[in-house]
């Protein structure tokens, strides 16, 4: 079963510009401060595919799953 498998690798990446003045100059540490929000981006979009991904090119996300359960509702504020 696992020979049938195939595993494509797809990258995310951010990219900005900073020059080395700005770098040096900033009051803050801008280096962490890029890297802190480049990885809470790329966090949020692999969450994303995760959860709403069509198995295209992306993971196939769990709302989009054969195995997702709706709950039928009698009226709009009406809890079973």
């Amino acid at each position: 079963m696992f020979g049938s498998v195939k595993l494509i690798a797809k990258k995310l990446t951010g990219y900005t510009y900073a020059s080395d003045e700005l770098l040096d100059d900033s009051a803050i540490g801008l280096e962490a401060l890029l890297l802190k929000q480049f990885s809470s981006a790329i966090a949020w979009f692999e969450d994303l595919a995760f959860l709403r991904g069509t198995g295209v090119g992306q993971p196939h996300g769990i709302f989009a799953s054969g195995a997702t359960i709706t709950p039928f509702r009698a009226a709009v504020n009406a809890f079973l």
